[in-house]
């Protein structure tokens, strides 16, 4: 799935999937954007963790759940700030500087923006 140029979202996934600290992985990005324990189930539930990648599952059901339909890409860096996962913010400013990301809603017409590139 990652290849010599991965998308943004490969990169993040890399960096999320593989975090050994409770506090900065995909599991902790989850809990901080699913306001009820409800939908964090529902999510994990999707889950074949560790044979899936649960970063790019994570977005696709963002993109799919109504709720999530007014995440900006700004309420995302908040979140990766308070967790804190510095790294994770450069890749997203890296890609705001060469013009692949901009400051808008994440999820666009029940998609994920080309902000990320869902495989």
């Amino acid at each position: 799935m990652f290849d010599n140029n991965p998308s943004l979202l490969d990169s993040i996934a890399v960096e999320l999937d593989t975090a050994k600290s409770p506090v900065g992985n995909w599991i902790s990005l989850a809990k901080k954007l699913f306001s009820n324990g409800q939908q964090l189930q529902e999510f994990e539930a999707q889950l074949h963790y560790p044979s899936d990648n649960p970063t790019a599952l994570l977005f696709k059901y963002l993109s799919k759940a109504e709720a999530f339909h007014q995440l900006t890409v700004g309420d995302l860096k908040e979140h990766l700030r308070k967790m804190p996962r510095k790294d994770v913010l450069d890749l997203l400013v890296r890609a705001k500087v060469q013009g692949m990301l901009q400051d808008s809603l994440l999820v666009n017409e029940a998609k994920v923006t080309n902000f990320f590139v869902i495989i």
